[in-house]
């Protein structure tokens, strides 16, 4: 009799896991914090290759991001007839983008300043004898919290540092007059507005150490 009992409560069990892996909900596994384990693949670079010197056709380049630090291939694209290209994956830090012809001779590479969840636009792009040529102001688009006493900004001039989502980056966001800071409904507001640990979107220049000349600072 105890050896029946074992078994249909062993029965129900098997049942009971089917239904929640098969027919139920997911079953989702992470870390020991709660967050789920893996990559979010949430970073970008995009651009446009207009000119390759010596002369190749600028469809079929391709595009691969690598860790400097470790050499291993992240993520990549290949151009399309437009020379356009966008590059998705997982690669925070200073990645490095390098270019390779169709026979997979590099045309050159760069390093580039990546921040968690951030879109880079380096627009068009001219590859000559081995250097890559940026024509226009690397652009990034992305979001943090204003730090801890982070506003250092008066009459809408000034500072505002933020921090990346992932709190390992401290991001300075120059504010000018033509700053366009706006609130969560799209309205203008002043610099008092943004206060430590609210969360914005930023977009902007990108420039040396950590610095991002704002174009725009919104609430989200």
């Amino acid at each position: 009799m105890v050896f029946y009992k074992h078994f249909i409560f062993f029965m129900i069990s098997i049942l009971a896991l089917s239904f929640l892996t098969i027919g139920g909900c997911d079953i989702e596994f992470g870390t020991s914090d709660g967050s789920s384990s893996g990559s979010s693949d949430t970073e970008s670079i995009e651009g446009t290759v207009i000119n390759v010197i010596p002369t190749a056709d600028i469809e079929g380049i391709a595009i691969e991001v690598t860790d400097p630090d470790n050499q291993l291939n992240i993520s990549s694209d290949v151009t399309s007839s437009s020379g356009s290209f966008k590059v998705t994956g997982a690669f925070i830090g200073i990645p490095t983008v390098e270019f390779f012809d169709q026979v997979d001779v590099s045309l050159g590479k760069i390093n580039i300043n990546v921040y968690d969840d951030s879109r880079i636009e380096l627009g068009n792009i001219r590859l000559e004898n081995g250097v890559v040529i940026l024509d226009d102001p690397t652009i990034i688009t992305f979001e943090g919290k204003v730090a801890e006493g982070g506003n250092n900004c008066v009459d809408n001039v000034g500072t505002i540092t933020v921090e990346t989502l992932d709190r390992d980056t401290d991001v300075i966001l120059q504010i000018s007059s033509s700053t366009d800071l706006r609130d969560k409904d799209n309205e203008d507001i002043s610099c008092l507005r943004f206060i430590s640990g609210i969360k914005v979107e930023s977009r902007g220049i990108l420039l040396i150490g950590n610095t991002v000349d704002a174009f725009r600072v919104q609430l989200q």
